[in-house]
C-alpha cells in the first residue's frame, strides 16, 4: 500500500496520515474498527483526527487514509483502502479475528511496537464484552431479554460479571493514557457518552436500567422533542452532568500521573 505523506513515527520510517476515515454501513462493527483506529491515534500524535462515516467518502490521496468495514468479503472496494474489517468474520472467529488483524494488519502498518499491540488488545478484549452487554447499543437479543421480565435468559452476558470487567476496563492503561485525550474511549459509543456518560463503576447498571425500562438502541426514546429527558429515564441519567465533570477531572490526573510513570521525557 502507498504510505501517504504524513510524518514518519519516532522509531520507524513508516509515514503516517494527518487524518484517517472509516466508512462502513450501519451494523457491520464500523465502530469497533473506529476504535482500534482511535487507540492508534493515540498512540501516533502524528495523527490528528479519526472521522467515522456511514457513506462513501469522496476519496484524496496523501495525508488521509481509508479504513472500511463490511458484512463479509463479498464486499470488495476498489478505493484506495488501507484494510477492511469484516463483521462476519468477527462474528465467526471471535477475539481471535481482532487479535489476527492487529498482528497482521494494523500493527505492521501503524508500527505499533509489541507493548502497543499488547495494550490495545488488552483494551479491546474487555471493550468487546461490555460492548456485547452494556452501553446504548449492546447485543440486540440481549436487549430483548433485558426489555421482556419472565423470558429465558439465554444471552451470554446474563453469565458475565460486567461490572468487574468495567472496573478493570477504567483502569486500564489505554484509557488512563488515552480517554482524555482521545474522545470517546471512555465508552462503547459516541451516542452513549452523550447521554449515559462514560464508565465509572456504574455504567452497566445504568444503562441495564434504561434497557429495563423499554428504551430503544442508541437511546432513540430518551428524549422528548424539546430535548429533555423523559421519565424515567431521567432518574438515571441526571446526575451524569456533575458525574462526567468530576470523572474527567479524576481521569485527567490519572493520565498525568501515567504518563510521568511511563513515559517520562516524552
Amino acid at each position: 500500500h502507498d504510505r501517504g505523506r504524513g510524518e514518519p513515527t519516532r522509531n520507524s520510517s513508516i509515514q503516517l496520515p494527518t487524518s484517517i476515515v472509516q466508512f462502513g454501513r450501519p451494523r457491520t462493527s464500523s465502530t469497533t474498527q473506529t476504535c482500534i483506529l482511535m487507540i492508534i491515534k493515540c498512540f501516533r500524535p502524528a495523527i490528528k483526527e479519526v472521522k467515522k462515516l456511514h457513506r462513501r467518502p469522496k476519496f484524496n490521496s496523501g495525508k488521509t487514509w481509508y479504513f472500511q468495514s463490511a458484512m463479509d468479503n463479498k464486499t470488495l472496494s476498489a478505493a484506495p483502502v488501507k484494510a477492511i474489517h469484516y463483521r462476519r468474520a468477527l462474528m465467526n472467529e471471535g477475539f481471535p479475528y481482532l487479535e489476527r488483524s492487529v498482528s497482521r494488519v494494523y500493527g505492521p502498518l501503524f508500527g505499533l511496537s509489541s507493548q502497543e499491540r499488547t495494550d490495545l488488545l488488552d483494551y479491546m478484549r474487555l471493550w468487546n464484552v461490555l460492548r456485547q452487554c452494556c452501553g446504548l447499543q449492546l447485543s440486540k437479543p440481549y436487549a430483548e431479554q433485558l426489555r421482556q421480565p419472565g423470558t429465558p435468559k439465554t444471552h451470554y452476558c446474563w453469565g458475565i460479571n460486567a461490572t468487574q470487567a468495567e472496573e478493570e476496563f477504567v483502569k486500564s492503561p489505554i484509557v488512563l493514557r488515552c480517554a482524555k485525550e482521545v474522545i470517546g474511549l471512555g465508552s462503547t459509543s459516541e451516542y452513549d457518552q452523550e447521554l449515559a456518560g462514560e464508565m465509572d463503576g456504574h455504567y452497566c447498571q445504568r444503562t441495564q436500567k434504561l434497557w429495563e425500562h423499554g428504551m430503544r438502541f442508541n437511546g432513540r426514546n430518551l428524549k422528548d422533542r424539546h430535548g429533555t429527558l423523559r421519565m424515567p429515564y431521567g432518574t438515571f441519567l441526571a446526575h451524569n452532568v456533575a458525574a462526567k465533570a468530576s470523572t474527567y477531572k479524576k481521569r485527567a490526573a490519572k493520565a498525568k500521573t501515567w504518563r510521568n510513570k511511563k513515559q517520562p521525557g516524552t
